[in-house]
């Protein structure tokens, strides 16, 4: 499939995505239940993630198996260890208000990587770091 039919299935919802009823590694993850699973590194729950992964731009740019944990999709994502994510986590995960704060920490988390920060969590306005020149310019490296 080419990167537009993919964007085209994403924007109509998975049409026709019949979910796995027992697959709740996602929402057992956010719950900080279970770590991660890729290659590197191994056993990080969500809470390590956060604690101790912020502002370790060459930890979170070399190994990248953390991204479909922290940012789960509908479909398989590039770490072949992570789990889609089932419409019944998604609301599980936004019902539970731990899981719900997890899921905005990642979101600043992966901000800060892109030298960026969340300064208004009713609106999303966003404002960039004191390292954004750093990071933007690690972006446009790649």
């Amino acid at each position: 499939s080419t990167a537009e039919e993919d964007a085209a299935f994403y924007r109509a919802g998975y049409p026709g995505l019949q979910d796995d009823p027992n697959a709740w590694d996602n929402l057992r993850f956010y719950r900080d239940e279970i770590p991660l699973r890729s290659a590197y590194p191994e056993n990080a729950r969500i809470s390590t993630v956060h604690s101790t992964w912020w502002g370790n731009y060459n930890l979170l740019e070399h190994h990248c198996g953390w991204v479909q944990w922290l940012y789960p999709i509908r479909e398989l994502g590039l770490n072949r260890e992570s789990q889609p994510l089932t419409l019944a986590e998604r609301d599980a995960i936004l019902q539970d208000k731990a899981c719900a704060g997890r899921i905005v920490k990642s979101y600043e988390l992966i901000l800060d990587f892109y030298g960026l920060r969340l300064v208004d969590h009713q609106t999303g306005k966003l404002q960039r770091t004191s390292s954004w020149e750093e990071r933007y310019a690690n972006l446009n490296s790649r």
